[in-house]
């Protein structure tokens, strides 16, 4: 989003947000993923981090970690809870595809 002010106001209201990381999502994509969700959480949201795979133990002590939801163990609450989400977020992904 190239306009700073249009995102801050989007994120002005309590929604429901999911935040997806990229497949074997490594400290970069958890660490941005958590910092991200606990942001928008202090900020009235509803917040979700989903994982598409596993990623390595020696992750798990970051804050917030105990709520990740791997998707490849629980694709049917992953899927429900994105499809009712009003903000997806996508972090740490090198491309598009």
């Amino acid at each position: 989003m190239k306009n700073i002010q249009a995102f801050k106001t989007l994120i002005d209201r309590p929604q429901s947000a999911v935040i997806v990381t990229h497949f074997k999502p490594d400290a970069d994509a958890l660490g941005s993923s958590l910092g991200l969700a606990g942001f928008l959480e202090k900020k009235g949201h509803k917040v979700q981090v989903i994982t598409p795979s596993d990623y390595p133990d020696f992750l798990y002590w970051l804050p917030g970690n105990e709520t990740v939801i791997n998707f490849e163990y629980n694709s049917s609450k992953s899927r429900q809870l994105t499809e009712q989400a009003t903000l997806i977020f996508c972090l740490d992904f090198n491309s598009i595809k």
